[in-house]
């Protein structure tokens, strides 16, 4: 026996152990599909849509600068700001405070009208979401951002307001908020969906 080394005998400790590498295919096909991911982005990158996101948040912004009142002064930003002569300024209330509907008629075409009452605000749920939204006829802006109870539209003042809802290709939805200390509705919720025109 051969003990001069001190190991015990079976020990293979000088020996190191062997390193398995990756088959060679595999490097391979990572390359290759990281390529076509690469390629992939580079083609929707470069390929033409039929409808921009771009032009339509500019033509929108466009449509939204001609707006009385202070302009926004940063983004996010609010579109209405409390005190100024930008306010849309409430109306007497027509026939009460309760919620009401009223549809009117020429033979033609027909308009209907909804009264809301609210302690202090609204809430826009609108289809399509582009949407934007007037009160007693002076442009708001779009209704996405009105579309939580935490982001609602608050109202200057007590009184009614007629709030339309427009968008392009859409017609025109009337709606009236009838803002009042003593209703039990905090904020007047306005869910619709636009009908094509």
């Amino acid at each position: 026996m051969s003990e001069e080394s001190g190991k015990p005998p079976g020990d293979d400790s000088d020996h190191a152990p062997e390193v398995v590498g990756l088959p060679t295919w595999v490097p391979a096909l990572l390359g290759l599909v990281l390529v076509a991911m690469a390629g992939l982005a580079v083609y929707t990158g470069l390929t033409y849509r039929a409808k921009p996101l771009v032009r339509g948040l500019v033509k929108r912004a466009s449509q939204i600068t001609h707006r009385e009142g202070p302009a926004e002064e940063q983004a996010g930003g609010s579109r209405v700001m409390p005190g100024t002569s930008g306010d849309p300024r409430g109306n007497e209330p027509s026939g009460g405070a309760q919620s009401k509907g009223v549809i009117t008629g020429t033979g033609n075409s027909i308009e209907s009208a909804i009264r809301l009452p609210a302690k202090r605000g609204v809430v826009l749920r609108v289809v399509p979401e582009d949407a934007i939204f007037y009160v007693n006829d002076q442009l708001m802006g779009p209704v996405k951002p009105y579309s939580t109870n935490l982001e609602a539209y608050e109202f200057p003042e007590e009184g009614s307001f007629v709030i339309r809802v427009s968008a392009e290709g859409y017609a025109d939805q009337l709606f009236e908020v009838v803002v009042a200390p003593d209703s039990k509705v905090e904020l007047a919720r306005i869910e619709t969906k636009l009908l094509r025109r």
